[in-house]
């Protein structure tokens, strides 16, 4: 349930704590929920499509992403300081179905939503693989997984994986 400044700001912290002094590897997956607070305060119903061309929100946005990635570079710059292997994971595009989803004003997520949401997802994935990229992580591409968007059985919420998902 964190933001991406939020997880940075923990792992700052659990590295100068020396907490893990045998870790080799981090996995870092963050930045779903700066898309979700950036959506609870300008669009909660998520009505709006970013690849329109009359999009309202772009300058929002991509404040929104530049952050996001910023973090994410921060947090592997950290993480390649401290010694370890970096890897950093995409989110899977959710399936075009009805979803219960507690962050939108109206707790389930329809087709057209999940649409939209889909559309968020794609920009923020392109923010993760460029820091990724630029500092030297290694990309787990869960949303290269056309398997997790195929069925509404993997998820937990329009947010989460299951069980059965998150192994897969």
């Amino acid at each position: 349930g964190e933001t991406s400044t939020e997880g940075l700001g923990r792992l700052k912290t659990l590295f100068s704590a020396g907490i893990y002094p045998n870790a080799t590897t981090l996995l870092y997956w963050e930045g779903g929920n700066d898309i979700i607070t950036f959506l609870k305060d300008s669009d909660p119903l998520l009505l709006l499509s970013p690849s329109a061309s009359d999009y309202p929100l772009t300058d929002k946005l991509t404040s929104v992403l530049d952050s996001t990635e910023a973090n994410i570079s921060t947090a592997i710059a950290a993480a390649r300081d401290e010694g370890l292997s970096v890897y950093v994971a995409t989110y899977s595009p959710r399936p075009l179905a009805v979803l219960p989803c507690k962050p939108l004003l109206i707790p389930l997520m329809v087709p057209e939503q999940a649409a939209h949401a889909n559309e968020y997802t794609v920009l923020l994935n392109d923010r993760i693989r460029q820091a990724a990229t630029h500092g030297g992580a290694v990309v787990v591409d869960v949303a290269s997984d056309g398997q997790l968007s195929a069925s509404t059985s993997y998820w937990e919420n329009c947010n989460h994986l299951n069980e059965q998902g998150n192994a897969i």
